[in-house]
């Protein structure tokens, strides 16, 4: 249905999304997904300028994979993690 209402030449759709698991339909079925006229923006919370304090907090509370997701916008899977703040690159010292 997400592609199908954009009949008229010219159709554009603008959506936005927080990044969840590296399957999310979304992802797989049109992100990824190899012919389609699409353009994809990737931001973090740290490209609005005007949310420093607030950003630096939110760094604060979040650690590993939720981190990953929700600071810097990464598509990072968590369900069935044993340890949810584990994070690779803390583990091999980078």
């Amino acid at each position: 249905m997400l592609t199908s209402r954009l009949s008229v030449p010219g159709a554009k759709f603008f959506g936005t999304t927080n990044p969840d698991n590296p399957f999310h339909w979304l992802k797989v079925g049109y992100l990824e997904r190899s012919g389609m006229d699409l353009k994809v923006w990737h931001f973090e919370l740290e490209d609005n300028l005007n949310l420093e304090q607030y950003v630096e907090n939110l760094k604060r509370e979040y650690t590993g994979r939720w981190y990953k997701r929700f600071i810097q916008g990464l598509w990072v899977q968590a369900d069935g993690a044993v340890y949810d703040m584990w994070d690779e690159g803390s583990a091999r010292g980078q």
